[in-house]
């Protein structure tokens, strides 16, 4: 100790414990800072959710109106003139080759949606952990 009340010891020991405090509030900001990066994905992943899940919805309405109209369809061209029959075939083809693309497209939006589920539990696991730490 020097004759102003200053011991080398004591401030050694001293900043060795302000940089663990600096340390652990660094880590702190970059725990905070993946939190609410966490918090945010999660946001635009149930958003990307919704929005998949409501394709979904409307291409699994029009697949079975389409079917709907086919069999509609089928039964008109039994009374309908050679005329009428090639307008009515052609709506057939039309109506079908619509839903052979819409059988394509709706499990496409099934995995997107099974996988915007999974991120998110994966997210919101995440996040109660981050909550508990």
């Amino acid at each position: 100790m020097d004759g102003f009340g200053f011991n080398k010891g004591e401030y050694e020991s001293w900043k060795k414990e302000q940089k663990e405090v600096n340390r652990l509030i660094d880590e702190s900001s970059e725990s905070m800072k993946t939190y609410v990066s966490a918090q945010a994905n999660a946001i635009k992943l149930s958003q990307q959710l919704k929005s998949s899940q409501t394709q979904l919805a409307i291409k699994e309405k029009e697949f079975v109106d389409n079917k709907n109209k086919i069999l509609g369809l089928e039964e008109q061209i039994i009374t309908a003139t050679d005329e009428e029959k090639v307008l009515i075939s052609g709506n057939i083809s039309k109506l079908k080759s619509q839903n052979t693309i819409l059988a394509k497209q709706i499990p496409y939006h099934q995995k997107l949606i099974n996988s915007y589920q999974k991120q998110l539990n994966l997210i919101k696991k995440s996040i109660t952990s981050w909550k508990t730490i």
